[in-house]
């Protein structure tokens, strides 16, 4: 017997390639039905109980499962097959033996493989052995061949790893060559140190090999390591070699103290120290492995100093597979403060794919309060079955329902 399942899901922004909705914010609310512990259909309707359309354009969707794939057709309120702005009536996901996605198919009303708008058909996906991705490659309407992408500017892309290790991207054509993306780079390169195998050099280039600036106004990024291996400088520069501040400062210095203590200083090209926040010109940060713990803002003197926001010292906690899973603000003795957005601390939760559950803002007792930027105290974020955001749902503190937020 079918088991009914109802949450209530905020009309959202429109996904890639879905149709933005174009009526109202009004709330609606979606049946989800599953069989076998399988979602089988989403009908969406409005207060009423009447199927409506939902956030993304269309009123129903259905699952169908066979091997590794999933199917996920539309339609509209009257039951007829719905049309995504994308130019497709469903998807076909497949995925491998490791759980990862390996292709995704865009599908007519009949069924068959159909190009959709943005100019592809088909998606393949390949992965290491981890669940990184190594190639995504987009093709036309044989599902084989490789077609450029206008709003991508590429058909292919490959990403690159030494071991475990990411050492760069390389955007490409359909024959496989180098091609600059809208972006205004084709790669992105990293060179590792022969011993510890850490980050000393990264770069953007051009399709020809030239240097390239990349999208945070740098072209060249290099670091320095002390004899362990950790990170001591990194400065930045344009396609000349010149120092550059695209963000606001040219180099950021790391200066090691005892149980996992590192300063962090920011400089302009002339050498001055830059503000990180109002009058903190440095960072006090506490590791543990390659997390950071605690934060700490510091003036000119090192001594600790209010960050915009009005707190002192922000302290980090995580979960088991190393996801945040809490942040809270603390004043100059290390107690608990409020920022002047209005809570103490804001606490996470993912599911097992680490994409975001919850979040929830609270006050310095751990109660429930509404942040006074958008009077939200928990968002709930919802996936359908290939892992795609399908809705947000925002409440006050006193659980009433916000509508329009996104």
């Amino acid at each position: 017997m079918n088991r009914i399942q109802r949450w209530t899901a905020l009309a959202m922004a429109a996904l890639l390639l879905l149709a933005p909705f174009a009526g109202s914010l009004a709330e609606v609310t979606a049946e989800k039905t599953e069989a076998r512990g399988k979602v089988t259909e989403i009908t969406w309707k409005n207060e009423n109980g009447t199927v409506t359309a939902g956030p993304e354009g269309y009123a129903v969707i259905r699952y169908t499962y066979k091997g590794s794939d999933t199917t996920e057709t539309y339609y509209d309120a009257d039951g007829e097959p719905y049309q995504t702005g994308g130019g497709y009536y469903g998807r076909i996901v497949t995925k491998d033996g490791r759980n990862n996605i390996s292709a995704v198919s865009y599908i007519s009303k009949n069924g068959e493989l159909t190009v959709n708008t943005l100019g592809y058909a088909k998606v393949l996906y390949k992965h290491f052995t981890s669940k990184e991705e190594r190639e995504v490659i987009y093709c036309g309407a044989d599902g084989k061949t490789p077609v450029m992408v206008p709003s991508l500017g590429y058909a292919q892309m490959e990403t690159k790893h030494r071991g475990n290790v990411f050492i760069g991207r390389v955007y490409k054509d359909p024959k496989g060559d180098p091609v600059d993306i809208p972006a205004g780079y084709a790669s992105f390169e990293i060179q590792l140190a022969k011993k510890t195998s850490a980050p000393i050099k990264s770069w953007y280039e051009h399709a020809d090999g030239t240097p390239a600036t990349g999208p945070d106004g740098w072209s060249v990024c290099k670091m320095e390591r002390d004899n362990k291996g950790r990170l001591t400088k990194a400065e930045y520069f344009d396609t000349e070699g010149k120092a550059v501040q695209p963000a606001g400062y040219a180099a950021e210095t790391y200066r090691y103290g005892k149980d996992g203590v590192v300063t962090v200083t920011r400089f302009d090209t002339a050498g001055n120290k830059v503000p990180f926040d109002g009058e903190a010109v440095s960072v006090r940060r506490i590791m543990k492995g390659e997390k950071v713990t605690e934060e700490t803002f510091l003036n000119d003197a090192g001594e600790p100093v209010a960050a915009s926001g009005g707190y002192i010292t922000v302290s980090y906690t995580y979960d088991k597979n190393g996801n945040l899973t809490m942040t809270q603000y603390r004043d100059a003795n290390g107690n608990k403060t409020t920022c002047r957005q209005g809570y103490s601390a804001i606490q996470e939760t993912r599911n097992a794919e680490g994409q975001l559950t919850s979040r929830k803002y609270l006050d310095i007792s751990g109660q429930p309060v509404n942040n006074n930027v958008n009077g939200v105290f928990e968002e709930i974020y919802e996936y359908d079955e290939t892992g795609r955001l399908r809705a947000i749902q925002q409440f006050d503190a006193t659980g009433n329902k916000l509508n329009g937020r996104n």
